[in-house]
């Protein structure tokens, strides 16, 4: 797992777990950790982390307005709104004005979590194609698509 801390806008990578921890003030999950499959964190937006790992992470929003960074692109995000960022895609959340405060629930899990472990028919031939997909990096989950409004009422 890569982190990037934002110092006044000067990037600063992040490897150890311990630093990771103290920069955070959360208990970091990293991949491959079977007593963690799912890692459900609520977030109080102060600060931001580029970061990628192999989990595929959930963002929804609670209160305020975000901005997701990934790859070269942006999502806007109001209340009621998420985004799914596939796994191993570089990505960090923002909060639209630092003095607004902005909330939100993140859901992070690999994918055998959903899908199952070691490599079946259904794995290879539907899962794998989505997961390395270049125009599934991410997914802006929005209440005025009704299938994905129904994702989203779910979780509120």
């Amino acid at each position: 797992m890569e982190f990037i801390k934002y110092d006044q806008g000067n990037p600063i990578m992040i490897n150890n777990s311990e630093d990771i921890q103290k920069q955070t003030d959360q208990r970091i999950c990293f991949s491959g950790e079977t007593e963690y499959p799912v890692h459900v964190t609520y977030v109080d937006l102060n600060r931001s982390y580029m970061n990628r790992h192999p989990e595929i992470e959930v963002f929804l929003v609670e209160e305020g307005s975000a901005i997701i960074y990934y790859d070269d692109s942006q999502i806007s995000l109001e209340v009621g709104q998420g985004v799914i960022i596939n796994q191993n895609v570089m990505h960090s959340i923002l909060s639209v004005s630092p003095s607004q405060s902005c909330k939100l629930f993140s859901y992070a899990f690999h994918p055998s979590f959903l899908f199952g472990y070691g490599d079946t028919l259904f794995t290879s031939k539907y899962v794998t194609p989505l997961l390395h997909h270049a125009g599934l990096r991410a997914l802006h989950l929005h209440p005025s698509d009704e299938g994905l409004a129904h994702i989203l009422s779910l979780s509120y």
